[in-house]
């Protein structure tokens, strides 16, 4: 079953038939306020043609899904994953998407979380310095 309550079973049966050579994502913030807009080329291959799977692929709207120059039918988005039949050996999947931004903090709090770790790893701190570490990060952002 597709989106964030993938199984563990159902990612490494997914992991086993398919492998991505490689990702190119490109946005357009120019859309407005509320939403933007991004193109996704995912190269992968596929190790058992006319396998079926999907790609997580959350946003708002899906505006058009390519698979190796066919249509793929969004019909069935439902803002998280697309549903991909088909696949061939080698794949070329071009996605454009509408998207809504975010302001809910998400992306701040992980990246702050990413540099507490890095911190921490880098200068080998101690926890009881842990306090003094967040501090001092939170006051070089």
């Amino acid at each position: 079953m597709p989106g964030l309550n993938s199984t563990r079973a159902e990612a490494q049966q997914r992991a086993n038939h398919l492998a991505v050579q490689s990702y190119q994502v490109s946005l357009d913030l120019t859309a407005g306020d509320e939403n933007f807009t991004s193109e996704t080329i995912v190269i992968f291959s596929c190790n058992k043609p006319g396998y079926e799977s999907f790609i997580d692929a959350v946003g708002r709207s899906v505006i058009s899904a390519t698979l190796n120059g066919q249509v793929v039918d969004a019909s069935n988005y439902d803002g998280e994953s697309i549903f991909l039949k088909n696949l061939a050996a080698d794949n070329e999947l071009i996605i454009k998407m509408s998207t809504s931004y975010s302001n809910t903090g998400e992306a701040y709090k992980d990246l702050l979380i990413q540099l507490i770790m890095r911190f921490i790893y880098t200068h080998k701190v101690r926890p009881l310095l842990l306090e003094k570490c967040i501090l001092v990060l939170i006051n070089q952002i």
